[in-house]
């Protein structure tokens, strides 16, 4: 009888006690914990994605970048219209025949371009309709 009625005490001992346990963990900060641990065992990831973090450079090198772009820039302008001035005083120099066979040609050499995408573009179209996915 000592033993059942110990026993008995024991299991009622063990069953409040489990109440109380639960009773802390129903709390709100317990249940958000639960639901990020269930949620990272499920999907194994972060509940947020962290973004990549931009790494800003120094004010001065972004000044000395955007300096020196606009230094290659003017270079670039600058030889163009060096390039452009010296296509010029060549065609200038050139007898009227020369500069004729030279005007003919250019015209030659666009068509012969023109024609030559126009050719691509056709084999590209053909090429389409034969491996057209049904």
């Amino acid at each position: 009888m000592k033993r059942i009625f110990s026993l008995l005490i024991l299991s009622l001992f063990i069953f409040v006690a489990g109440n109380n346990e639960v009773s802390a963990q129903s709390s709100n900060i317990f249940q958000k914990w639960k639901a990020k641990r269930i949620e990272k065992r499920i999907s194994g990831k972060k509940r947020k994605v962290s973004k990549d973090k931009k790494l800003r450079e120094p004010r001065a090198v972004r000044k000395a970048k955007k300096e020196q772009a606009r230094r290659e820039n003017e270079k670039n302008k600058a030889y163009e219209k060096f390039l452009k001035k010296n296509r010029e005083r060549y065609l200038e120099i050139q007898s009227q025949e020369v500069k004729e066979r030279i005007e003919r040609d250019k015209k030659e050499r666009k068509l012969r371009e023109r024609e030559k995408r126009r050719a691509e573009r056709k084999a590209t179209r053909r090429a389409r309709k034969k491996y057209k996915k049904k």
